[in-house]
């Protein structure tokens, strides 16, 4: 589209609407840096305690969560970009 158009509610709505992608990719930033920091102490708790099956299938599903957290957080990135854009 060469335009879109928002109709939104009143001013403050409106203004916290378009701070939402800096806050969600601020969010996400300390939420992936937290599990990057624990993510070491996770593994070790979890050879204490015995893995197997169960443990590689909740790593895989960390694994994929993780990734779509990163790719929601390029995403909120690229939104963030369009609505600071002031040519558009």
């Amino acid at each position: 589209y060469a335009a879109v158009v928002v109709d939104t509610a009143p001013t403050g709505h409106t203004l916290r609407m378009l701070a939402l992608p800096e806050f969600l990719d601020g969010f996400l930033g300390k939420l992936l840096a937290l599990r990057a920091r624990l993510g070491g102490l996770a593994d070790t708790i979890q050879s204490v305690l015995g893995g197997g099956e169960a443990a590689g299938r909740r790593a895989d599903a960390v694994g994929g969560a993780l990734s779509a957290l990163e790719g929601f957080r390029a995403r909120i990135g690229a939104v963030r970009e369009l609505l600071g854009d002031g040519d558009r």
